[in-house]
């Protein structure tokens, strides 16, 4: 059985499969056609051999059409929430869906990993993914959420307490200890 992930924002250099040639299947979602391009063509050889798939969308708590801030420097990232501090090159309008329905319409029935880095629209992400974590945690095996500072002018740790709180999934090494959010 191959192992199925899906890579929600990513930096290029992240994104080289670790898993051998034939024994994973990945979901990546790039909504920024000029990044896009570049990940497609780093990944082309497991693009062709249909083992990796780069979504021209973005994840959030909803479908809709969204502007993302893509900035003047590479050293910077393309964001839903843009900072004061940043100088932004252009503001892009990018067509935006939830998690859930990326798996409803695309027949995705399981899930081995989920790793989430979006500069900020982390929780709104994990939102978009409810019918997945409580309806069928079965489907989905773990979650790896990389919250940056950005993630906090949107959103708490009491917040992804709260959204997670009942599901069968725990946050590890969370200040030093594990907690089990059941």
């Amino acid at each position: 059985m191959w192992a199925r992930a899906l890579e929600i924002g990513q930096k290029l250099s992240s994104m080289r499969p670790r898993l051998g040639p034939r024994d994973f299947e990945l979901h990546a979602f790039e909504p920024v056609p000029d990044s896009r391009k570049q990940l497609q063509e780093t990944l082309a050889r497991q693009v062709e051999s249909g083992r990796v798939r780069v979504n021209g969308i973005a994840l959030s708590n909803e479908s809709k059409t969204l502007p993302i801030y893509v900035p003047h420097s590479r050293a910077a990232t393309s964001t839903l929430h843009p900072d004061s501090s940043v100088n932004y090159q252009q503001v892009l309008d990018v067509q935006a869906s939830t998690l859930d329905r990326y798996c409803l319409e695309n027949s995705i029935d399981r899930i081995d990993l989920v790793k989430i880095d979006t500069e900020g629209n982390d929780l709104r992400v994990i939102q978009g993914a409810t019918q997945l974590l409580r309806q069928r945690p079965d489907r989905c095996h773990a979650i790896r959420v990389q919250l940056s500072m950005d993630s906090w002018r949107e959103a708490t740790l009491k917040d992804v307490f709260d959204l997670v709180r009942g599901t069968p999934y725990w946050m590890p090494s969370l200040f030093g200890e594990s907690r089990n959010l059941r």
